[in-house]
């Protein structure tokens, strides 16, 4: 998302550690995912859709990390189907 996507670029700008690429990658994957939650909780309420339908996506997200490190797989070839049998209902 683009709250998303701002929090995320914000806190490269913050908090950087020169040749630490995972931290700074990860250190800034979770300020925008935490604060894309407090934004939604704030706007729109605890229990909006905006915020479950957010969260499920996350969810998702975690769940298909686990398959590709599992499988030793590159995103690229493995969404187009997962997305493929989503659309299918």
């Amino acid at each position: 998302s683009l709250a998303n996507t701002l929090f995320h670029e914000s806190a490269h700008v913050t908090i950087y550690i020169k040749g630490q690429s995972n931290f700074n990658e990860s250190v800034a994957q979770f300020i925008g995912d935490q604060m894309v939650i407090e934004y939604l909780s704030e706007t729109y309420g605890n229990d909006s859709n905006e915020l479950n339908n957010y969260q499920q996506r996350m969810k998702l997200s975690v769940q298909y990390t686990k398959i590709f490190k599992k499988k030793r797989m590159r995103p690229t070839t493995v969404m187009p189907k997962i997305l493929s049998e989503k659309t299918k209902y």
